[in-house]
């Protein structure tokens, strides 16, 4: 009588959760839906299947040496009463297997067989681990809705012909079931071993330290030697840190199954040994005990978890709506087709309309996700940014040396003196110097070519065109080929902006600071004749005075010195003479000296110097001037000039380029022909979106204002 149900609402919660299991794992959706379940974890021989049959009360599971459960077997029990037998059977306990929906097990000893021949079917002779489940559904009056994995029992060493990773296979797969967050942890461990060295405790602490959702099972009580106990143990003062409490549990022994003992006889004695051995804690001890505290724990998991896996399985619906409507359904007419292709085009050039004219930013419609709505931002960081401060950090000057800027002076000029600087030296240099204008103004052209062509390929990856490839792949070519006809036109203009400014040089520019400049040179050049002027005739009356200071000293000291007095022009010639015809002697000891330069040759030599740096300054004022003037123009029309021939003509004729070259019929079956993998993303999103709305339904049993 142990084995009747407790009824309540919350009952009902257990099958639907088996029914979702059913649901996802038809679906592949076992790992994206944590469902509670009860996963029994333990080491080879430590009585986990015997525990299992116990709770179920059928012995059903195989038994041998080595590995036996070497997959997932996941149990659903469900409680039925007498007026919910199924019609297809005559027992009161049957079976049914996932794999095989319409056969119907009413021996056990069947479902036995099966396990084993689908285990081989799965991993195949040898002894290794798979995490495919098998899936069995057990209907009984005398059991508790329970849904419990079965997993291999774990090992240190492989034998016979096991893998030699086997332990390592084992591990990952009891992982992969008892980190799911809402699972409980149901740890089977020997009373005969020491505790501490439990397996099942062991990898339960390592994911759940705290032991929030660990229960412990002690099996084999019966078989311990004489004089110990488990009663501390079972107590909960054994140090066991598990919150979910420890029950113990008596199995039939070997020559029980031998003997074919039936399992309820051997609950009975489970029952009585209890009583007589543990009796201050035989009230939790047992495997009614563990059958209806599972159920009531699993009962709790799954009311926690319920709103949040309600609320997965809605967005899931969705997503699999959305994708569904993003794959779109198969075209069949020619006319569907043609639809299809020009709602294609037309919506990748309204895209690039709005990304590069910031539309899509005032919240407008129907607009794909992922568009790029920062492009006409980007343009104009090209624009002023890049282009802008680039112009505006090259010095006029820059290449020019004070000895280029003579040199051209007077190449111009020829033989004749240079009185101003001429306008031919000045055009020259300076159309030199506009002329470095055109390299970064083309730069300017190709950078904004190579934006367009990167917003294009983001506005066609937005588009719903990924189902079809070759259309995706011809658009973007006849787009881009469209952009690349555009450059040259672009890049002529803006040469011929360049030349513009080259064919005429504007002296007479308001913003021109030419007349001032040739003023300052007027004064400093009248300044520089008169100061020339001045010093001139200052050095000539200093020399004169000179000179006949030293003749008339030269003549007397001679007369003196001759003894002879001769008068003025007579002295003068004779000193002339005698200063013409030296003495030989005076000849010979005497070198020839450098001439010196004289007073007014140095003037002369400093002036010219001034007039040489006036005449470099005033040029490099003018190519100063004039070069700001036009680079200023420069900076303000090309990025006019390429808006005009690249942008606005791109956002002007895009869509008709576009229609006028892909919208033919003879096109049509090879632009929509759709990808393999397109096909069969929709089928298995039909699956899916069939499997969610199941979930949808069966979770919508539950009724929501329920007060479990």
């Amino acid at each position: 009588l142990f084995f009747l149900p407790f009824h309540s609402r919350m009952e009902n919660l257990i099958p639907v959760i088996s029914k979702l299991q059913d649901v996802f794992q038809t679906a592949g959706e076992r790992e994206t839906f944590k469902l509670p379940q009860i996963v029994v974890v333990g080491s080879q021989s430590c009585g986990k299947s015997s525990v299992l049959e116990n709770i179920v009360g059928r012995d059903f599971l195989p038994r041998g040496t080595g590995i036996v459960t070497r997959v997932p077997l996941l149990i659903n029990l469900k409680c039925v009463s007498p007026n919910q037998q199924d019609k297809r059977v005559k027992a009161e306990e049957w079976a049914t297997f996932r794999h095989q929906p319409t056969k119907v097990y009413e021996n056990f000893e069947n479902v036995k067989k099966e396990i084993v021949r689908r285990t081989e079917e799965i991993t195949g002779k040898n002894k290794g681990v798979s995490d495919e489940e098998i899936v069995l559904t057990i209907y009984s009056p005398y059991v508790v809705n329970l849904t419990m994995v079965d997993l291999p029992g774990m090992t240190k060493v492989p034998v016979g012909d096991q893998p030699k990773d086997i332990e390592q296979q084992i591990r990952r797969l009891v992982l992969s079931y008892i980190t799911n967050p809402n699972s409980v942890i149901l740890a089977v461990s020997a009373a005969t071993n020491d505790i501490a060295n439990s397996e099942s405790l062991h990898i339960a602490k390592e994911i759940d330290p705290h032991g929030e959702r660990t229960l412990a099972v002690l099996t084999k009580l019966d078989l311990m030697d004489k004089g110990t106990s488990a009663l501390e143990l079972l107590s909960g003062q054994g140090g066991i840190n598990v919150k979910l409490g420890i029950v113990g549990v008596v199995n039939r022994g070997q020559q029980d199954i031998i003997n074919n003992v039936p399992i309820r006889d051997a609950l009975q004695h489970e029952k009585n040994f209890f009583k007589v051995h543990y009796a201050p804690v035989s009230h939790h001890c047992g495997t009614a005990y563990l059958s209806r505290i599972l159920n009531v724990i699993l009962l709790d998991r799954i009311r926690e978890a319920l709103p949040s896996l309600r609320k997965r399985i809605k967005k899931k619906q969705l997503e699999t709506m959305l994708n569904l409507e993003r794959l779109g359904e198969p075209l069949g007419s020619s006319t569907e087709k043609g639809l299809r292709i020009l709602a294609s085009l037309t919506s990748f050039a309204d895209s690039f309309n709005f990304s590069i004219s910031g539309g899509a930013t005032y919240g407008a419609q129907n607009l794909p996700q992922g568009l790029p709505l920062d492009a006409g931002a980007q343009l104009f960081k090209i624009f002023s940014h890049d282009f802008g401060r680039l112009l505006k950090s090259m010095d006029a000057l820059s290449g020019l040396t004070r000895d280029s800027i003579i040199r051209e002076i007077r190449n111009t000029v020829g033989p004749r003196p240079v009185l101003f600087v001429p306008d031919r030296a000045f055009e020259s240099l300076v159309k030199k110097q506009i002329h470095r204008l055109e390299a970064p103004s083309v730069e300017c052209v190709q950078k904004v070519y190579e934006k367009l062509k990167r917003i294009l390929r983001q506005c066609l990856n937005a588009q719903d065109v990924d189902r079809f490839p070759a259309l995706k792949d011809r658009t973007l070519r006849v787009a881009s080929k469209f952009v690349d006809d555009c450059v040259p036109e672009a890049v002529a203009m803006v040469k011929n902006l360049i030349a513009i400014e080259l064919a005429y040089i504007n002296t007479d520019h308001p913003r021109f600071e030419g007349l001032s400049s040739l003023q300052e040179a007027t004064s400093t050049t009248q300044t520089s004749s008169e100061a020339l002027n001045e010093l001139l005739d200052t050095i000539e009356d200093e020399d004169e005075v000179d000179d006949f200071s030293v003749i008339e000293d030269d003549i007397t000291s001679t007369s003196v010195k001759n003894g002879k007095g001769q008068s003025g022009l007579s002295a003068f010639f004779s000193f002339t003479k005698q200063s013409q015809s030296p003495p030989s002697s005076t000849i010979s000891s005497t070198r020839p000296k450098s001439p010196k330069p004289s007073k007014r040759q140095l003037a002369e030599s400093s002036v010219n110097q001034d007039n040489k740096e006036m005449q470099i300054r005033i040029v490099e004022n003018l190519i100063s001037s004039y070069f700001g003037i036009v680079r200023q123009t420069i900076q303000d029309a090309i990025p006019k000039t390429i808006t005009h021939f690249l942008v606005n003509k791109l956002q002007k004729d895009l869509s008709k380029h576009l229609v006028g070259s892909l919208y033919q019929q003879d096109l049509f079956d090879s632009l929509l022909a759709e990808d393999p993998e397109i096909d069969r993303q929709r089928v298995e999103s039909k699956q899916l979106l069939e499997s969610m709305d199941k979930a949808v339904a069966i979770i919508s049993e539950i009724d929501d204002t329920a007060d479990f």
